[in-house]
């Protein structure tokens, strides 16, 4: 027992998961990886109906250090091992049912931190608007037809001339409101910062929030094997694609690399990170599906 949580090793084995922080995440991740370490469960109880190891697990559950104690050797084995073994299946559902709140909460920081932008180049947007009603005055003024005497004067055909002094007289007039306004540089610059979040698009966001939460995604991977339920492999080969890329220190990678899965060539382009498409890539709320004797092939949408 330890003295200083007076918490012994059986009792860890049954903590329960707690609220889906970011520190309670890595704390869940620590605890599974300490599980998975004590050995292969599934091996061991090869061989046993799954609603037995339950019913074992359960008695284990309720039991504190002193009644192991008064148990037989054998039997004691075996209810430590059954606990053990369905901690590491309900540890596996648990971290990724954290890890989808996690990228929810994460999601939800993109969409409010959009608002918060959109809001900031409000007035910015409203100027531009306004600057560009006094561009199309201008061009209504340059282009007015003439009055009725000039209109005589130049004959049926028009006057080529008239057109371009049309064209100068608009050009003027545009450069003129532009200057005003604060220069074409300026506007330019203004359109780039504003045009940037018109859209829904979020995504590029996630980045900022996202980057404390790598090391723990990625142990999140390594501690999962997940395969796909449809055809379609392309999340599980992004997240190949950034596992194999982890350590890379330079700036920029490859958007595009190639992977071969069963004899056909996959081309994967990464426009987001796949952490985030991995979180979104089916509904929150859905069970994961338990393997009783394989907790490390549990199956993930």
């Amino acid at each position: 027992m330890d003295p200083a949580t007076r918490r012994s090793e059986f009792d860890r084995i049954k903590t329960a998961a707690q609220a889906p922080t970011l520190g309670k995440f890595k704390q869940r991740l620590a605890h599974l990886q300490t599980l998975d370490a004590i050995g292969p469960t599934e091996r061991w109880l090869e061989g046993v109906p799954p609603g037995k190891i339950a019913h074992f697990a359960g008695e284990a559950r309720v039991a504190n250090v002193d009644d192991m104690r008064k148990t037989g050797d054998a039997k004691r084995v075996t209810l430590l091992v059954s606990l053990l073994h369905q901690q590491r299946v309900e540890a596996r559902d648990e971290v990724v049912t954290m890890f989808c709140k996690r990228m929810a909460a994460l999601h939800k920081k993109g969409r409010e931190r959009l608002e918060e932008l959109r809001e900031a180049h409000r007035a910015e947007s409203e100027r531009l608007i306004g600057v560009f009603g006094e561009v199309l005055a201008g061009a209504r003024e340059a282009t007015a037809p003439p009055d009725r005497d000039h209109r005589n004067a130049a004959g049926a055909g028009g006057d080529p001339g008239a057109d371009a002094e049309v064209a100068e007289r608009a050009g003027r007039l545009l450069l003129k409101t532009l200057e005003a306004a604060g220069g074409v540089e300026q506007l330019s610059a203004a359109h780039e910062a504003v045009s940037a979040y018109h859209g829904n698009n979020y995504l590029p966001l996630l980045e900022g929030f996202y980057r404390s939460h790598r090391p723990a995604l990625f142990t999140l991977v390594d501690a999962l094997e997940m395969t796909s339920t449809t055809a379609d492999r392309s999340v599980l080969d992004a997240v190949e694609f950034i596992r194999a890329n982890r350590d890379r220190r330079s700036e920029w990678i490859p958007a595009k690399t190639v992977h071969t899965h069963g004899g056909q060539q996959l081309t994967v382009t990464i426009d987001v990170d796949a952490f985030a498409t991995l979180g979104v890539s089916g509904p929150s709320d859905a069970k994961p599906t338990r393997e009783a004797h394989q907790p490390w092939s549990t199956t993930y949408t």
